[in-house]
């Protein structure tokens, strides 16, 4: 089975026959529509007052799962979910948040009906998590003196295909690329103000492809990213929306320079969904798993419940662990290639010590490799050069799980121990 078999393309869900969607969805698990006429025109007219309104009427809907994705030149405190939605006035320059909005069925219906064009989409046949992710962000012109672009490793030499220099410094980013832990079908996300670029690139290694994999290299709309493999760049617009399989697709996005306004918004909304009664078979294999267990424990799962799917919820796009790519699977001598091309994630971890550099290889064609500067040990976080004043993170073991575990970044601030982001 092709997939992607126009390369990147842009659907018209007011084009498409009743089901093909789903289709084109089942075979990529990507999709980009533009919204029909109706569903472009709520997106058109919303505003984020109608947040506002809502935020002052229950607050604690919108700040008991809030996180901070990028606080660019703010203090996370000037971030706050009242600093953000509770004031008339948003807070300056560039910065992301985002919020995720359960345990409330009326204020969940007072969100989804009116203020976005729908809770659950026609075109899907599925059940839908009791969730819905709200993302907002500002980059209005002229932020970019802010600093809102993670830093990027050194390299040696200049990527053959630069990306406008300007455009590149405006972006502010949301979490380093991931994949996410997770049992549903995939996630929708419908572009409400101003506008998101997503960058996604297939996880190869996934057995759910079967032996047809996609193939980026070469398709139409498909670039080289910064280390030289291959992936989409999707900015979706307002009144459109992408739906992707987070498992299945390497994934980070950012926000570009907002033309619309001086605040430069740009806000979306998301939602889990399940096709084919996959969720069903969840439910029915966790029930048959907690066969045999006595009443006693089954009191203590009910108690633990909310908390069990708010941990749950956060877990998708949320990573809490170093990229297993950027782990040395093996000893390696200093020289040694240890990743090449599509293996390399877009985001490497700095240090001011690193192990490890993206280097071009020689010849027209050559490919990206990262190169062991060092001896680097098995089970070795492997690093890149951090330039000067750039942002990094740092990581150690913990000896409790074996796993890297981000533990702060270089401007003090810890980044363990505290409820995990979403994305």
């Amino acid at each position: 089975m092709a997939r992607l078999p126009r390369g990147l393309e842009r659907h018209e869900l007011d084009e498409l026959p009743p089901g093909v969607a789903q289709v084109i969805y089942e075979r990529d698990q990507l999709l980009w529509l533009r919204l029909g006429s109706a569903q472009r025109k709520t997106c058109d007219g919303f505003s984020i007052d109608a947040i506002r309104s809502q935020f002052a009427a229950r607050p604690g809907f919108f700040a008991k799962h809030w996180s901070v994705e990028n606080a660019v030149n703010h203090k996370q405190a000037a971030l706050s979910p009242q600093r953000v939605l509770g004031g008339d006035v948003l807070p300056e320059g560039a910065w992301y948040c985002s919020s995720i909005l359960q345990d409330d069925e009326e204020a969940l219906g007072a969100f989804t009906t009116g203020t976005v064009p729908f809770a659950e989409p026609e075109l899907l046949d599925a059940e839908h998590d009791d969730g819905v992710w709200l993302f907002m962000g500002a980059n209005p012109p002229n932020a970019a003196a802010t600093g809102g672009t993670s830093a990027r490793g050194k390299r040696r030499k200049v990527e053959k295909r630069p990306k406008p220099a300007a455009a590149r410094a405006a972006a502010i980013q949301g979490r380093p690329e991931h994949t996410d832990d997770v049992d549903h079908s995939g996630t929708w996300h419908v572009q409400l103000q101003g506008s998101k670029t997503w960058f996604v690139r297939p996880q190869t290694d996934s057995d759910e492809w079967g032996d047809e994999p996609p193939v980026l290299a070469g398709t139409p709309g498909a670039e080289k990213g910064p280390n030289g493999g291959w992936r989409l760049r999707i900015r979706v617009g307002v009144g459109e929306m992408l739906i992707v399989n987070t498992r299945l697709w390497w994934h980070r996005t950012e926000i570009e320079e907002q033309a619309g306004g001086p605040k430069g918004l740009s806000v979306s909304y998301a939602r889990d969904f399940y096709l084919d009664g996959e969720q069903e078979e969840d439910e029915d294999e966790e029930d048959e798993d907690e066969e045999g267990e006595d009443d006693e424990e089954g009191e203590d799962e009910d108690s633990d419940a909310d908390a069990t799917n708010t941990k749950s919820a956060l877990k998708a796009n949320a990573p809490d662990t170093l990229d297993p790519r950027m782990v040395a699977k093996k000893d390696a001598a200093a020289g040694s290639v240890l990743l090449r091309g599509d293996e390399i994630p877009e985001q490497l971890p700095h240090s001011l010590e690193p192990n490890c550099d993206v280097v071009e290889e020689e010849g027209e064609d050559g490919e990206h490799v990262l190169v062991a500067l060092r001896a680097v040990s098995a089970g070795e976080a492997l690093t890149v050069a951090a330039g000067e004043d750039e942002e990094y993170d740092e990581w150690e073991m913990d000896p409790s799980t074996g796993e890297m575990v981000r533990v702060e970044n270089n401007d003090g601030e810890g980044r363990g121990g505290g409820e995990e982001e979403a994305d």
